[in-house]
Protein backbone atom coordinates (compact mmCIF):
# COMPACT_ATOMS: atom_id res chain seq x y z
CA UNK A 1 0.00 0.00 0.00
CA UNK A 2 1.35 3.42 -0.87
CA UNK A 3 -0.53 6.22 1.21
CA UNK A 4 -0.45 9.94 -0.26
CA UNK A 5 -1.44 13.00 1.93
CA UNK A 6 -0.95 16.80 1.47
CA UNK A 7 2.74 16.50 2.71
CA UNK A 8 5.39 14.21 2.69
CA UNK A 9 6.35 12.72 5.66
CA UNK A 10 8.00 9.28 6.91
CA UNK A 11 6.30 6.70 4.72
CA UNK A 12 3.60 8.73 3.22
CA UNK A 13 4.35 10.59 -0.26
CA UNK A 14 2.79 14.38 -0.74
CA UNK A 15 0.01 14.74 -3.33
CA UNK A 16 3.09 16.60 -5.75
CA UNK A 17 4.05 13.08 -6.59
CA UNK A 18 0.18 11.59 -7.08
CA UNK A 19 0.68 12.16 -10.74
CA UNK A 20 3.73 9.66 -10.97
CA UNK A 21 2.26 7.25 -8.47
CA UNK A 22 -0.88 6.79 -9.99
CA UNK A 23 0.21 4.82 -13.62
CA UNK A 24 1.54 1.76 -10.67
CA UNK A 25 -1.49 1.44 -8.62
CA UNK A 26 -4.02 -1.22 -9.18
CA UNK A 27 -6.55 0.31 -6.95
CA UNK A 28 -6.82 4.07 -6.04
CA UNK A 29 -8.98 4.69 -2.90
CA UNK A 30 -9.84 7.90 -2.41
CA UNK A 31 -10.68 9.13 1.29
CA UNK A 32 -10.20 12.27 1.43
CA UNK A 33 -12.24 15.94 2.58
CA UNK A 34 -14.53 18.26 0.12
CA UNK A 35 -11.72 21.14 -0.10
CA UNK A 36 -11.05 24.44 -2.93
CA UNK A 37 -8.06 21.55 -2.75
CA UNK A 38 -9.39 18.39 -3.33
CA UNK A 39 -12.93 19.76 -5.13
CA UNK A 40 -12.20 18.12 -9.04
CA UNK A 41 -9.33 16.30 -7.89
CA UNK A 42 -9.79 12.73 -10.00
CA UNK A 43 -10.90 14.75 -13.54
CA UNK A 44 -9.80 13.80 -16.94
CA UNK A 45 -5.72 13.92 -16.50
CA UNK A 46 -6.32 11.90 -13.20
CA UNK A 47 -7.79 8.97 -14.57
CA UNK A 48 -5.33 9.01 -17.99
CA UNK A 49 -2.68 8.50 -15.47
CA UNK A 50 -4.23 5.29 -13.84
CA UNK A 51 -3.00 2.31 -14.70
CA UNK A 52 -4.93 -0.05 -17.86
CA UNK A 53 -7.02 -2.00 -15.40
CA UNK A 54 -7.05 -0.25 -12.39
CA UNK A 55 -10.29 0.74 -9.98
CA UNK A 56 -10.81 3.88 -8.59
CA UNK A 57 -12.64 3.68 -5.27
CA UNK A 58 -14.03 6.98 -3.79
CA UNK A 59 -15.45 6.92 -0.58
CA UNK A 60 -14.59 10.66 -0.42
CA UNK A 61 -17.26 13.30 -1.39
CA UNK A 62 -18.86 13.02 -4.68
CA UNK A 63 -17.63 16.58 -5.81
CA UNK A 64 -13.69 15.22 -5.37
CA UNK A 65 -14.25 13.24 -8.73
CA UNK A 66 -15.26 14.96 -11.81
CA UNK A 67 -18.40 13.23 -12.64
CA UNK A 68 -18.87 13.44 -16.38
CA UNK A 69 -14.61 12.90 -16.80
CA UNK A 70 -15.50 9.69 -14.90
CA UNK A 71 -18.00 8.53 -17.19
CA UNK A 72 -15.93 9.51 -20.29
CA UNK A 73 -12.80 6.78 -18.53
CA UNK A 74 -15.55 4.49 -17.73
CA UNK A 75 -17.22 4.09 -21.41
CA UNK A 76 -13.49 2.96 -22.75
CA UNK A 77 -13.25 -0.30 -20.52
CA UNK A 78 -9.85 0.75 -19.05
CA UNK A 79 -10.75 1.57 -15.79
CA UNK A 80 -13.58 0.81 -13.52
CA UNK A 81 -14.94 2.42 -10.40
CA UNK A 82 -16.62 1.49 -7.26
CA UNK A 83 -18.59 4.86 -5.90
CA UNK A 84 -19.87 5.54 -2.62
CA UNK A 85 -21.41 8.63 -3.44
CA UNK A 86 -21.55 10.83 -6.85
CA UNK A 87 -22.04 13.89 -8.21
CA UNK A 88 -24.73 15.32 -8.45
CA UNK A 89 -26.84 12.85 -6.62
CA UNK A 90 -29.24 11.61 -8.12
CA UNK A 91 -27.56 11.40 -11.18
CA UNK A 92 -29.05 12.45 -14.73
CA UNK A 93 -30.35 9.95 -17.27
CA UNK A 94 -27.11 11.59 -19.45
CA UNK A 95 -25.03 9.65 -16.80
CA UNK A 96 -25.45 6.00 -18.21
CA UNK A 97 -22.46 4.72 -17.52
CA UNK A 98 -22.62 5.42 -13.85
CA UNK A 99 -26.40 4.91 -13.49
CA UNK A 100 -25.87 0.83 -14.81
CA UNK A 101 -24.08 0.25 -12.19
CA UNK A 102 -24.53 -2.02 -9.57
CA UNK A 103 -25.27 -0.58 -5.79
CA UNK A 104 -22.16 0.51 -4.32
CA UNK A 105 -20.75 0.92 -8.28
CA UNK A 106 -19.47 -2.69 -8.51
CA UNK A 107 -17.49 -2.71 -11.56
CA UNK A 108 -18.45 -4.96 -14.62
CA UNK A 109 -14.97 -6.69 -14.28
CA UNK A 110 -15.26 -7.09 -10.63
CA UNK A 111 -18.87 -9.11 -11.25
CA UNK A 112 -17.14 -11.17 -14.31
CA UNK A 113 -14.40 -12.19 -11.78
CA UNK A 114 -16.76 -13.18 -8.88
CA UNK A 115 -19.06 -15.39 -11.65
CA UNK A 116 -15.99 -16.95 -12.52
CA UNK A 117 -14.92 -18.25 -8.75
CA UNK A 118 -18.43 -19.08 -8.29
CA UNK A 119 -18.35 -21.20 -11.53
CA UNK A 120 -15.38 -23.12 -9.86
CA UNK A 121 -16.58 -26.72 -8.79
CA UNK A 122 -16.02 -26.52 -4.88
CA UNK A 123 -13.14 -27.79 -3.07
CA UNK A 124 -13.91 -30.66 -1.39
CA UNK A 125 -14.37 -30.27 2.21
CA UNK A 126 -13.78 -32.32 5.13
CA UNK A 127 -15.91 -32.79 8.18
CA UNK A 128 -15.87 -30.38 11.09
CA UNK A 129 -14.36 -31.54 14.35
CA UNK A 130 -17.22 -31.62 16.94
CA UNK A 131 -17.15 -28.53 19.35
CA UNK A 132 -16.93 -29.21 22.35
CA UNK A 133 -18.00 -27.20 25.29
CA UNK A 134 -15.57 -26.04 27.98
Amino acid sequence: MVRVARTARDGVHGIDELPDLLPHADVVILVVPLTSETRGLVDAAFLARMKDGALLANLARGPVVVTDDLVAALATGRISAALDVVDPEPLPARQSALGRAEPAGVAARRRRQQRDVAARPPARARPAAPVRDR
